[in-house]
């Protein structure tokens, strides 16, 4: 168990680095910052942020969400990072979340939470369910991923 989640922090970070990458790339990572981690600092403060922010956003019912999973839960991480911080080459647009946009937010993850569940999701979200039962760690699902979640929660946000 620790190491999958030692795993999941990996590609987290990374992700945090140099956007989202497919999960093959994760040992030329460890090769890569085996003796130096210079950027370590600013990734930790950025990491904890991150996950408190989540924390924030869903409290204990997260438990109880599809992205509790890990697959879900890595990008969930990613998305929430890039709308906060921007992933290297991101065209997302970097936006604070702040307590009184918590709703708004968990509204998006709400409505991807019920397409997920659901027996036949609707059309705009096809992709996303597949994106999130198959191939999962590969660079397009996960990109797929990140683009919907990024979709709803920006759409939510600029609507309001």
């Amino acid at each position: 168990m620790r190491m999958k989640e030692a795993e999941l922090c990996s590609e987290l970070v990374i992700a945090m680095i140099d956007g989202i990458q497919d999960r093959k790339k994760i040992r030329s990572y460890y090769e890569k910052y085996d003796d130096n981690f210079p950027q370590a600092k600013e990734v930790v403060k950025h990491f904890k942020q991150c996950i408190d922010k989540i924390a924030e956003l869903y409290g204990d019912d997260l438990k109880k969400s599809p992205f509790r999973r890990t697959t879900l839960f890595y990008s969930l991480f990613c998305a929430i990072y890039d709308v906060i911080y921007g992933f290297p080459r991101s065209k997302t647009p970097k936006i604070q979340i702040k307590a009184e946009k918590y709703n708004l937010v968990r509204n998006a993850l709400s409505k991807l939470e019920k397409e997920l569940v659901a027996g036949a999701p609707s059309s705009g979200y096809l992709e996303f369910k597949d994106a999130s039962t198959r191939h999962t760690t590969d660079l397009v699902s996960r990109l797929t991923r990140h683009r919907v979640i990024i979709r709803e929660i920006l759409a939510k946000l600029n609507t309001n």
